[in-house]
């Protein structure tokens, strides 16, 4: 077999294994987790923060909702760890809540795009402070708290029942 052939059969091999590969790890409980997801949305948030009222700045910040609404879509088919440890018959109920709380986040991320495209600069201001806040109301319901719950980590500052955490 020449190199090329090879290369053109593993391939064929690695399409046809990957969702093979994909439903046994849904099957063995190895959903994926948002954490990349929430990352690649926060680098976007600290992007527009920095430079959402800023009307030369628009292009920079159209590119940076896009990031972050290609991230939020990614979160959404996600299930985040507290939903991942609910006993089954509660874990159903919590992941619709997550999703529709994503959805509200996409719809306002829709009506950032459209406001910059406008260049309405002082509402897209305004329609960021409400994404932040749908984002604080998110990471409470579905965040575990640093150091308790699964994927949490070591507490921080005035320990594990300290605010903000």
């Amino acid at each position: 077999m020449t190199g090329r052939v090879r290369t053109v059969v593993m391939c064929g091999v690695l399409v046809l294994a990957y969702p093979l590969a994909s439903h046994a790890q849904d099957a063995a409980g190895g959903a994926k987790r948002p954490q990349a997801d929430m990352q690649a949305m926060d680098k976007a948030m600290r992007a527009l923060t920095a430079q959402i009222k800023d009307p030369a700045q628009n292009a920079a910040s159209l590119a940076a909702v896009e990031q972050l609404q290609v991230a939020t879509v990614s979160a959404k088919d996600a299930m985040p760890p507290l939903v991942a440890a609910l006993p089954e018959a509660e874990r159903a109920a919590r992941l619709v809540e997550y999703k529709k709380e994503i959805v509200k986040l996409l719809r306002q991320e829709l009506d950032l795009e459209e406001q910059l495209l406008d260049g309405n600069n002082t509402k897209a201001a305004e329609t960021l402070a409400a994404i932040q806040a749908t984002q604080q109301e998110g990471h409470r319901g579905f965040r575990p708290q640093r150091g308790r719950g699964p994927g949490g980590g070591a507490p921080r500052g005035g320990g594990a029942g300290a605010p903000g955490q």
